[in-house]
């Protein structure tokens, strides 16, 4: 008889002796955790998807960045505190108690009267983020090891799904420029919180951890990372509000911009140094970074936000405005692209826990993404419609592949007991890379189109006559789309604006064009780091690192009794 060894699954090998009867509570627990992402994800997209029409309705198209960036400063600043604290207290209310607020920021949302009432809304249903990461790392510890990859498919597959319900929902809505009915979409999406809210306080009940039954308040309280949350928290803050300040509308040299930067970053600092020379087992847990795969998959994890959040923020802006089709049909080349990314994961599943694989998926998604980026960056006014269908197809593959296997990854490389932290700190790596990504190619973007829409537009409509006056009425009127104020400048003629459009279309194409290089430079270097990864074959068991159910616990009590007792045994054994 002979026991493997391994450096974070409790009983290594030997625990593929148990096969752990699964029953209907596990199931129900996943569903509701499923349902729960479905939430939040549906919250992402509308950040995204609501930018352009909200911005139009409140006449305020810069500011609505700002949806998408305070979602991902919950993400970065409350994934992490929120972990530590579910591992003293329990994963159940914390999930639940801001899962709550994603209820209350959508219905703020759906009576917003301004742009500053739908980014407080945003903000508000932005705290629902910080529970993301809870949900994956309750998806992973409730079923074998040897599972995860399935596991996690599913954990990302309701919330693909989720999307394409929530993508064709906004597009039928708001279609034919009905921008109001935005607020319908807002109750729908409340509902859908509130439900997730009530169901998942239900239906999950796990056995008590040990530190829960331990300890005490007061020594609960002593176990947080006071001095990181106070260094990290205002640290990320002010770097991503410095990032979504930038071009937008403060240049770099600004005091606004270089003062919030600075103190982000000087912030960031102190909380890096004191992580690693004083408090071994705050924020980041020195257990955790005891192999590379951990440190590697921040990395990775950081550039699929990156490209995760470009996509959400530019595939459908280009499409509608290279082919000129209305919103509803542009919106399905993103449902095209989350539907290929539902069909796939089954697929990523498999192949994770049949080949005991992290490495090889991770690379596949980071190439196919590769491949569509560069697509996107290719791409101009000029290019066939249907091309579109595909290269969203491709973009929704790759992330198919990608993120479930970085969270395995990384989770199958760390301590069972972290498994929250760690997924804590990849959510939070992704939110970093989503806020960063997003803020440079938004700088990117608008110093591209507003230096050379002037130009552009200049050399195709003064030689028609156009006075050299009118030239920021047009463009600012070709920008936003708005015939009646195009209709109201001096000399204006259907030709003019015909030949002006055609010129804003060539300052569009450098923009896109700048934009997509970015991602497309992060996804090289991240295929490179993604070949550096070990296989963690020895971690895919049978154990459950925290059962619901309560015989599965026991159960895997007396063997771990009897594999302990074996031990000497089987080392006498061995040497002879």
């Amino acid at each position: 008889m002979k026991v493997a060894g391994s450096s974070t699954a409790p009983f290594g090998d030997a625990s593929s002796t148990i096969r752990p009867k699964i029953h209907a509570k596990t199931f129900i627990v996943l569903a509701s955790v499923c349902f729960v992402y479905a939430g939040q994800t549906i919250g992402i997209i509308a950040s995204g998807i609501l930018t352009q029409p909200l911005g139009i309705l409140f006449n305020s198209p810069a500011e609505g960045v700002w949806f998408a960036t305070v979602i991902n400063i919950f993400l970065a600043i409350g994934s992490p505190p929120a972990c530590q604290i579910a591992d003293y207290w329990g994963r159940k209310w914390i999930l639940t108690i801001v899962t709550a607020f994603g209820f209350v920021g959508t219905v703020v949302i759906s009576r917003a009267q301004s742009m500053g009432a739908a980014i407080a809304g945003f903000t508000i249903m932005g705290i629902a983020s910080a529970g993301a990461p809870l949900i994956v790392a309750i998806g992973s510890e409730v079923v074998p090891r040897k599972h995860r990859p399935y596991a996690q498919a599913l954990v990302y597959a309701s919330g693909t799904f989720a999307a394409v319900a929530g993508l064709l929902m906004a597009g039928a809505l708001l279609r034919h420029n009905h921008y109001e009915n935005f607020r319908t979409f807002s109750y729908v999406h409340a509902g859908i919180f509130a439900a997730a809210t009530v169901g998942f306080a239900l239906v999950y009940d796990p056995p008590r951890r040990e530190l829960q039954t331990t300890l005490t308040a007061r020594e609960k309280l002593g176990k947080l990372d006071w001095t990181g949350y106070l260094l990290f928290t205002p640290g990320l803050v002010l770097f991503c509000v410095a990032l979504s300040f930038y071009k937008n509308p403060y240049p770099w040299g600004s005091v606004r911009v270089y003062v919030t930067f600075t103190c982000g970053v000087v912030l960031t600092i102190a909380f890096g140094i004191y992580e690693w020379y004083f408090k071994k087992d705050g924020i980041l847990n020195h257990r955790l970074f005891q192999n590379r795969n951990f440190p590697l998959s921040i990395v990775l994890m950081f550039v699929e936000g990156a490209f995760f959040f470009t996509v959400n923020g530019y595939l459908v802006f280009q499409i509608a405005t290279f082919t000129g089709q209305g919103f509803f049909t542009c919106t399905l080349h993103y449902v095209v692209a989350f539907g290929g990314a539902t069909a796939a994961l089954p697929l990523v599943g498999w192949v994770g826990s049949r080949f005991r694989t992290v490495r090889i998926p991770i690379i596949i998604g980071m190439v196919i993404a590769l491949v569509g980026l560069i697509c996107m960056a290719t791409a101009d006014s000029s290019t066939p419609r249907p091309d579109y269908w595909i290269f969203s197809l491709i973009l929704g593959i790759s992330a198919a592949w990608m993120l479930p296997s970085i969270m395995v990854a990384a989770q199958m490389s760390t301590p069972p007991d972290l498994i929250s932290e760690t997924s804590g700190l990849l959510n939070a790596a992704r939110a970093v890379g989503s806020t960063v990504g997003l803020a440079i190619n938004n700088a990117i973007f608008n110093s591209a189109l507003f230096d050379n829409a002037p130009t552009k537009v200049a050399a195709a409509a003064l030689p028609l006559g156009l006075p050299e006056t009118s030239l920021p009425a047009l463009i600012s009127g070709l920008i936003a789309r708005d015939q009646n104020a195009l209709m109201q400048i001096p000399s204006i003629t259907l030709d003019i604006i015909n030949a002006a459009s055609m010129g804003l279309l060539k300052a569009y194409n450098i923009a896109f064009r700048d934009a997509w290089i970015l991602s497309c430079t992060l996804c090289f270097l991240a295929v490179i780091v993604s070949c550096f990864l070990f296989e963690p074959e020895n971690e895919f068991t049978s154990h459950i690192d925290a059962p619901v159910e309560k015989d599965v616990l026991e159960s895997q009590a007396t063997f771990e009794h009897i594999s302990n007792a074996e031990k000497p045994h089987i080392a006498t054994t061995h040497f002879e």
